[in-house]
């Protein structure tokens, strides 16, 4: 008897050990997610109120620019943001290389993508206008209509149709900006960016403002072997 109620009430000690564990946890578990919102909203709210400066701003964008430019001609062709990548070209890289792609593929995304554009995606992936998407295309209309969409941002930056985009092209955006400079402080304010009624203008504060919240999850190993994993199956498919 003595010996039943003693095994009984160690149970139930380690039973009301563990649920403090489990609130002391939790507890902790909340009280980092709310610092971390306050810390968020702290840094929005400042840099709201701090605004974009353009010189800066030009200095990055030009950074980009060079980044983009592969060759250093001096412009960007259409070769240079072709941002397709195949199961095969994807299985013989390594992690360091796919990061670097995932960055510029990310840097041409923001600069050229025309999300905006309405377009018939059936259109734009059956590439050899036969009315049907055959394996392959379909395969990749993912890819073929993001492609389509960034060559749009592309060819409107290509302001006089050399068939490439020019540093002077590339960063003709700031001068809406020190436009609007209500102040000429050199900075553009939020409010200042949303007194210009420009869509584009907004939308690229908005991105400079928010560009501390981008996390970038860095699983390139994973995606390599699955790739090779895919390329080996289609492979003995073939046989």
């Amino acid at each position: 008897m003595t010996t039943t109620f003693l095994h009984e009430s160690k149970e139930m000690n380690q039973e009301g050990f563990l649920k403090i564990c489990m609130v002391a946890v939790l507890s902790l578990a909340c009280s980092l997610v709310i610092a971390q919102e306050l810390d968020m909203s702290v840094v929005s709210e400042e840099s709201s109120s701090r605004g974009v400066d353009i010189d800066d701003l030009r200095e990055s964008s030009t950074e980009v620019f060079e980044q983009l430019d592969e060759n250093h001609s001096g412009s960007i062709t259409r070769d240079e943001i072709d941002i397709s990548l195949t199961d095969e070209e994807l299985a013989q890289m390594v992690p360091q290389e796919l990061r670097q792609w995932d960055r510029r593929r990310m840097e041409i995304y923001k600069k050229f993508f025309r999300e905006d554009i309405e377009v018939s995606e059936f259109e734009v992936a059956d590439k050899d206008n036969d009315g049907v998407l055959n394996k392959e295309e379909y395969g990749a209309r993912d890819t073929t209509i993001e492609n389509y969409k960034v060559e749009l941002g592309w060819k409107e930056l290509d302001t006089d149709s050399s068939g490439s985009v020019e540093l002077v092209e590339f960063n003709g955006f700031l001068d809406d900006f020190e436009q609007y400079d209500e102040d000429n402080d050199g900075i553009l304010s939020y409010e200042e960016a949303k007194n210009s009624n420009d869509q584009e203008i907004l939308r690229v504060v908005r991105a400079r403002q928010n560009s501390y919240v981008y996390t970038y999850l860095d699983n390139s190993a994973q995606r390599i072997q699955r790739a090779k994993e895919r390329v080996k199956k289609n492979n003995e498919g073939k046989k």
